[in-house]
C-alpha cells in the first residue's frame, strides 16, 4: 500500500470513530462552550449508529458494496451528517463510483467546511488525477483544525496534506507543512522520520539529519529513524558517523539479523571486510532457529561467503515433525525455498554458474522452489549466451505444473527477455502485450512493458506506458522514478522529470537507484553541482551498480577528471552490465582510452 493509502485508512478510522462515539452525526445541532469556544455539534440518532457500526464492520472486512448499503440505511436516518456522506464517498471511491463518491462528498459540505468533507472530497480528486486540486482540499481541512481537535486528527491531517503534496510534485511544500507539525505535535515521530526523507529527497542533508535526530530524541529506539540517518551517514561519505548509527540500531534491535545484514553490506562498500565478517561471526550464531535461517544467510551473502552459506544449507536442522498449523505450513514452505535458492546463488557467487543451473534444474515439480529455481536458471543461461536452453527451462514449467499467477508473469517476462537477448525486441513487446491481456493493469507486466519500449528506442512511447501508471498510482516510487530517469535521459521535459524522481525519493528515502536518477536529472540539465551531490551519495550506497557506475564516469568526464572516469567505466563494465549499457561504457571508454593515450 503506498503512504497515501495508509493515511487514507487512518482517516477512514478516525472517521469511523467518530461516527461511533457521537461527534456529529445528529440532525439538531447543539451548542457547547468548551474552553472559552462555542462548539456546535449534533445529537446522535440511534438507528443511525446501529447501521453506522455495522457498516464499520464491512469496511474493516473490505466488503465495500454491504459497507455502503449500511451507509445509505444510516443516511435514511440522519440525511445531515457530513461524517455519514464522507465515510460513504470512501467506500464509493473502493467501487470505482467516482462520480457518486463526489455527490457524498460535496453533501458532507453542504453546511460548512468539515475536515471529513473536505478529505473525502481530496480523496476524489485524486482519484480523477487532480493532484493539484486535492491539495487545495487538503490545505482547506487542515485550516478547519482548531484546538477543539485532538492531536491524532491533527497528526492525521497535517500527514495527509504532506502525502498529497509530494503526489503533486511538491516536496518543499511538503516539508513546510510536515515541519509545521513536527511544531504543533512534538512528540510526533513520523513528522519528524517524513520531513528527513522529504529533505534528503531536495539535497537538504543538514536538515535532513537534523528531522531523524529529533525523531530519536523523541524515541532513542525508533529503528526506521536510525537506520534512515545511517544510511544518510553512508552516503555522505561519514563512515564514522555511519558505523556508530549502525551499531546504535544492532544494540537497540538486540541483534536483529536483518539489521546486522545492512549493516555487513555497508561495512563490505567501505572496504571492511574483516570487521563484516567478525560481525556476522558475532551475530549470526544468535538464532540458530529454522525460521531465522534465511536472515543467517542472507548475513552470509552480505559478507560474501558463499562457501558458509553452502555449509549453513546443508547443516541446518530439520522441521518440527509435530501436526503443523497453516502458519507453520506457510513459513516451513518459506524456508525450504530460501535454503534452495541460497545453494544456488552461493554456486554464482563461487564461479561455478553451470553448476548452479544444474542445481536448479535438478529441482522436482514438487519442491516448492520449483517455478523460483526454473526462472533463475533461465535467466542464468540467458545471461550466458544460451537463449534456446533458457527457453526450454521455463518451457518445462508449464506442462508439469500449474503456475500461480505471479508465476505466470515473471514467467512471461522471462521469455520476453530471452526475446531480447536473441535480438528480437519486438517479439518480447509483443509478448508483454499479450500477457497484458491476459492480466490487465498489472504493474511488473506495464513496467516490464515500458522498460523494453525504452531498451528498443521508443522512449517516448515507454513514457505513455509508465504515465497510465502514475495515472492510477501517483505514489508509485517504481514509475515516477522510471518516467523521471527515462525523460532526462533524453533531454525531455527536464523540471518535471526532476519533479518525479525527487517525489520517488521522498517516498522511499535512501535507495540508492532513486538518488542515482535524481542526480542523473541534475546532470542532464546541466547542475553538476547537485548532481555531484546525488550521484556520489549513489555510488557510495551502491558501489557495484554499472549503471550508477556509469553515470558517476559521466560527471567526472564533465568535471574533466578522465582518469577517474575511465576507472569508473572500467569497474561498471566488469559486473556484466545489460548488453545495452555494455555497447555505451565500451564506447564512452573508447573514447576516453584514446583521449588519455594521445599527446598532451
Amino acid at each position: 500500500m503506498t503512504a497515501a493509502g495508509s493515511l487514507r485508512r487512518l482517516r477512514w478510522a478516525a472517521t469511523a470513530l467518530c461516527v461511533l462515539v457521537g461527534c456529529a452525526t445528529g440532525s439538531r445541532p447543539i451548542t457547547k462552550l468548551v474552553n472559552g469556544r462555542v462548539v456546535v455539534t449534533r445529537s446522535v440518532d440511534p438507528t443511525a449508529y446501529e447501521h453506522a457500526a455495522r457498516a464499520e464492520l464491512y469496511e474493516l472486512e473490505e466488503r465495500w458494496e454491504e459497507a455502503a448499503t449500511a451507509l445509505s440505511v444510516a443516511l435514511s436516518f440522519d440525511s445531515g451528517s457530513p461524517e455519514l456522506h464522507a465515510r460513504r464517498a470512501e467506500v464509493l471511491l473502493h467501487q470505482g463510483k467516482i462520480d457518486d463518491a463526489d455527490d457524498d462528498a460535496r453533501a458532507a459540505l453542504e453546511h460548512g467546511d468539515s475536515v471529513v468533507g473536505l478529505t473525502a472530497l481530496a480523496h476524489v480528486r485524486q482519484a480523477r488525477g487532480d493532484t493539484a486540486g486535492a491539495v487545495t482540499a487538503l490545505q482547506r481541512a487542515v485550516a478547519a483544525l482548531d484546538q477543539t481537535a485532538d492531536s491524532d486528527e491533527v497528526e492525521a491531517g497535517y500527514l495527509e496534506l504532506a502525502d498529497a503534496e509530494i503526489l503533486a510534485l511538491d516536496v518543499a511544500g511538503s516539508l513546510r507543512t510536515l515541519t509545521r507539525l513536527a511544531d504543533l505535535a512534538p512528540q510526533s515521530l513520523i513528522a519528524r522520520t517524513r520531513a528527513g526523507a522529504a529533505a534528503w529527497a531536495l539535497g537538504e542533508l543538514g536538515e535532513a539529519e537534523t528531522r531523524y535526530r529529533q525523531a530519536l530524541l523523541v524515541e532513542p529506539n525508533q529503528l526506521d529513524a536510525l537506520l534512515a540517518l545511517a544510511w544518510l551517514y553512508a552516503g555522505s561519505g561519514r563512515v564514522a558517523d555511519a558505523r556508530r548509527a549502525f551499531a546504535d540500531a544492532l544494540e537497540r534491535s538486540e541483534g536483529a539479523l536483518e539489521i546486522a545484514a545492512a549493516y555487513a553490506r555497508f561495512l563490505m562498500t567501505i572496504g571492511a571486510a574483516d570487521d563484516a565478517r567478525q560481525l556476522a561471526d558475532d551475530v549470526g550464531g544468535n538464532d540458530a532457529s529454522r525460521e531465522a535461517l534465511p536472515r543467517r544467510l542472507e548475513l552470509e551473502r552480505a559478507v560474501k561467503r558463499p562457501d558458509r552459506v553452502l555449509a549453513l544449507a546443508a547443516l541446518t536442522p530439520a522441521a518440527d515433525a509435530t501436526q503443523p498449523s497453516r502458519d507453520d505450513v506457510d513459513g516451513e514452505r518459506a524456508v525450504s525455498i530460501a535454503i534452495t535458492l541460497a545453494r544456488g546463488q552461493a554456486l554464482v557467487d563461487q564461479g561455478k554458474r553451470a553448476l548452479a543451473v544444474t542445481h536448479y534444474l535438478a529441482l522436482g515439480k514438487d519442491d516448492p522452489a520449483f517455478i523460483e529455481a526454473r526462472l533463475r536458471a533461465a535467466a542464468l543461461l540467458r545471461e550466458d549466451g544460451n537463449t534456446a536452453e533458457a527457453r526450454r527451462a521455463l518451457d518445462q514449467t508449464l506442462p508439469t505444473t500449474t503456475p500461480s499467477e505471479r508465476a505466470e508473469i515473471e514467467i512471461a517476462i522471462a521469455h520476453a527477455q530471452i526475446d531480447e537477448k536473441a535480438g528480437n525486441p519486438a517479439a518480447a513487446a509483443e509478448r508483454l502485450e499479450q500477457a497484458l491481456g491476459k492480466h490487465p493493469g498489472n504493474v511488473r507486466l506495464t513496467m516490464a512493458r515500458a522498460a523494453v519500449e525504452d531498451r528498443r528506442g521508443r522512449w517516448q512511447l515507454a513514457l505513455g506506458i509508465a504515465e497510465t501508471l502514475i495515472a492510477k498510482d501517483p505514489g508509485s516510487v517504481e514509475a515516477l522514478n522510471f518516467w523521471g530517469f527515462v525523460a532526462a535521459d533524453h533531454g525531455h521535459e527536464l523540471p518535471r522529470a526532476l519533479a518525479r524522481v525527487r517525489a520517488a525519493l521522498a517516498l522511499e528515502p535512501g535507495a540508492g537507484g532513486v538518488i542515482d536518477s535524481v542526480g542523473w536529472a541534475h546532470l542532464r540539465a546541466g547542475d553538476v553541482a547537485r548532481a555531484e551531490l546525488f550521484l556520489e551519495q549513489a555510488g557510495r550506497l551502491e558501489p557495484e551498480d554499472p549503471e550508477v557506475l556509469s553515470h558517476l564516469g559521466e560527471l567526472y568526464v564533465r568535471r574533466a577528471e578522465a582518469e577517474r572516469a575511465a576507472g569508473a567505466f572500467r569497474k561498471a563494465l566488469s559486473l556484466r552490465p545489460e548488453d545495452g549499457l555494455r555497447k555505451t561504457l565500451e564506447e564512452q571508454l573508447r573514447k576516453l582510452e584514446t583521449k588519455l593515450a594521445s599527446p598532451r
